[in-house]
């Protein structure tokens, strides 16, 4: 038709035959089921999902967080937070409680801090040795305080095997991570796994790729975290950073400039340092900080704000009182 050889009616007929056979040759179809097919297999796990416990996914430890986003479960849920409200070992005491209480494989991905800066806070957060005294090899062998570092390390070696800790660099793209996971999983024989990832940020884009503009560029990353977690089945866990412009506020503005991420995260949740609450835990013998975990976004649940006690010295988060907040009033200015 281009170089005149062929007529338009005659054209038109060849793409017409040509797109049909193409259509009745594709085998994308066979992929596409009918309600009728699936129906009886959902309403059978829907039944095996009832339970007596309050939540279905995996247990974070936390009673409140497991009441509020019905433990970990298949999805995207992204942690944020300022400067000092100990997003990192937030998650990472996570990750580590659901090794220990479920018996999954958890991939930490760390783009920032090293392997034994990691392993630090949890002999920390279990001995209640303070981290840099163990950091530092500031300890006698005699002292009581080692012992309780060695009894620590033991009660980590009952769940070691289910722990990966990967320090990643300028080659863990998304696709990396999720080659690794799907090998974990197939030498395991797991169903299912935690991912975590610290932080989202950091995280490469394959080569040759780029938006040209770190925002674009998060917001892709967004969309292919969420993406392997449908894939999967498994819930991923990815650390945030904080626009400097929403620092102490409890929405979703905070991820404003950081992609859009309040879009596409299944749960979307801000570490926030509370002041009033602070001094009293400055002034203890144990020095912490009073932090309150604001879920902002709860795509299958409530909102809610969770007080948390966080004492850095040991790396040790404990979970405080729990309040219910209603979904009008937690939704920002202008919010759908």
């Amino acid at each position: 038709l281009l170089d005149g050889s062929a007529a338009l009616d005659e054209t038109t007929a060849a793409i017409s035959k040509a797109h049909k056979n193409l259509v009745t040759e594709s085998r994308a179809f066979s992929t596409v089921r009918s309600e009728r097919d699936d129906w009886l297999e959902y309403c059978q796990a829907l039944e095996a999902n009832q339970q007596e416990r309050d939540f279905i996914g995996l247990d974070m430890g936390f009673q409140h967080m497991n009441r509020v986003c019905n433990g970990l479960t298949e999805g995207l849920i992204v942690a944020a937070g300022m400067p000092g409200a100990g997003k990192t070992t937030f998650v990472d005491q996570i990750a580590r409680q659901v090794a220990n209480l479920n018996r999954v494989p958890v991939l930490f991905f760390s783009y920032e801090q090293s392997q034994d800066e990691l392993r630090v806070k949890e002999l920390s957060r279990r001995s209640c040795v303070v981290n840099r005294s163990i950091l530092r090899g500031r300890m006698a062998i005699d002292m009581e305080h080692w012992k309780r570092v060695q009894d620590a390390a033991a009660d980590v070696m009952a769940y070691a095997e289910y722990f990966y800790l990967i320090e990643a660099d300028s080659n863990t793209t998304v696709d990396r991570i999720q080659l690794i996971v799907e090998q974990v999983l197939l030498r395991t024989g797991a169903d299912t796994c935690l991912v975590v990832i610290d932080y989202l940020q950091k995280v490469p884009l394959p080569e040759g790729k780029s938006f040209n503009d770190r925002r674009n560029d998060v917001s892709h990353l967004c969309s292919e975290l969420r993406r392997m977690s449908r894939d999967l089945h498994i819930p991923v866990v990815a650390i945030s950073s904080e626009s400097r412009a929403a620092y102490n506020k409890k929405s979703l503005d905070v991820f404003k400039e950081s992609g859009e991420i309040e879009y596409t995260a299944d749960i979307a949740c801000v570490l926030h340092i509370d002041k009033t609450r602070s001094e009293g835990l400055t002034k203890a013998k144990e020095p912490g900080r009073a932090v309150n975990l604001c879920v902002v976004k709860n795509r299958n649940g409530e909102l809610a704000t969770i007080e948390f006690n966080f004492y850095p010295h040991y790396s040790l988060f404990k979970e405080g009182n729990f309040d219910i907040v209603h979904y009008h009033e937690s939704v920002p200015d202008g919010g759908d």
